[in-house]
């Protein structure tokens, strides 16, 4: 781990806080002072039972719950995505169950380290050549409005929740789930059943525990990605937000389909002309959109932004 490239753990150390010219004045000894985590939604308060007594003493415990994760995989894609997936987890429940929100800086406290290094990993990824990728599908307001009851709400919430994932999923499998910046992929339901049970690199326990937790519309419209500016698969050359577009699309044609054919043999020939408008109608759902803001190269961008030019600073459309 030593011999590792430094460099995009400093990137996303200097994206995870912002600069205060003297660190001195911002340090917190956690042995000395009293800690606690707060739920950022609930507002429960945790009071860690005890630290690592030195920053090597924390490094062992992460270490060493590190280990048997990717055993038996099979691999390198099985592994990273088990260790990816699994190791905070684990890192809780057999180390100590601070490690699940131990903060990756004590002078300002608000990110983990999983959060650090899950920034870290998605820096690696584009390169040279990075871009944010933002991706959403609707209209939201329109076919939510369309709702005469509660169970169709649900249903409009889940069909939108659920083909965002599929596009998400197509971006992870491609360059990895890391590159996913919002929202946070790990420990989403949907997520884990689909790399448990479609694409087999995670292991048998993570499947769903609960019908429920997979019929849960959590997810948003959109995603942001940091992605490759550049990339093109090689099989057929086809860009990272058209292989997105490309899964949502067909998973819509298998969906509408099975729901074509449930009505069809419900109705058994009596309304022969019942789908007359169907192909139209499915036509125009979902729309998908994307945008993608190239990184200029640092000078430029430093350049451009003490001049005022750019914005968002060292952005590029």
């Amino acid at each position: 781990m030593q011999a590792w490239e430094r460099e995009f753990d400093w990137i996303a150390a200097a994206a995870d806080r912002f600069p205060f010219p003297k660190a001195s004045r911002l340090y917190v000894d956690w042995r000395e002072n009293d800690l606690e985590f707060r739920h950022p939604l609930g507002g429960g308060t945790l009071y860690p039972e005890h630290f690592p007594t030195t920053a090597a003493v924390g490094e062992d415990w992460v270490n060493s719950a590190l280990r048997s994760i990717a055993h038996g995989a099979d691999g390198w894609k099985t592994k990273y995505f088990r260790t990816w997936r699994l190791w905070p987890e684990r890192c809780a429940r057999e180390k100590n169950p601070l490690l699940a929100y131990l903060v990756a800086d004590t002078r300002i406290p608000d990110h983990t380290l999983w959060h650090h290094n899950g920034l870290a990993s998605a820096l690696t990824s584009p390169g040279s050549d990075p871009a944010f990728l933002l991706f959403q599908i609707g209209p939201v307001q329109e076919f939510i409005a369309q709702a005469r009851k509660v169970f169709d709400l649900w249903s409009g919430s889940y069909l939108l929740s659920y083909l965002i994932a599929q596009g998400m999923l197509a971006i992870a499998d491609e360059i990895g789930p890391d590159t996913i910046i919002y929202p946070q992929l790990r420990g989403v339901p949907l997520a884990d059943w689909y790399w448990f049970a479609e694409a087999k690199v995670l292991p048998d326990q993570l499947k769903a525990s609960h019908p429920n937790e997979l019929l849960t519309p959590s997810l948003p419209n959109r995603f942001l990605a940091l992605i490759p500016a550049g990339y093109r698969r090689e099989t057929d050359g086809m860009s990272l937000p058209e292989i997105a577009r490309q899964r949502i699309e067909e998973t819509w044609r298998r969906i509408q389909s099975s729901v074509h054919a449930f009505l069809d043999t419900k109705l058994n020939g009596r309304f022969p002309d019942w789908d007359a408008l169907w192909e139209k109608e499915v036509a125009r759902f979902p729309t998908m959109d994307w945008m993608m803001h190239r990184w200029l190269p640092e000078s430029k961008a430093l350049d451009e932004t003490a001049r005022g030019e750019a914005f968002p600073p060292g952005m590029a459309c």
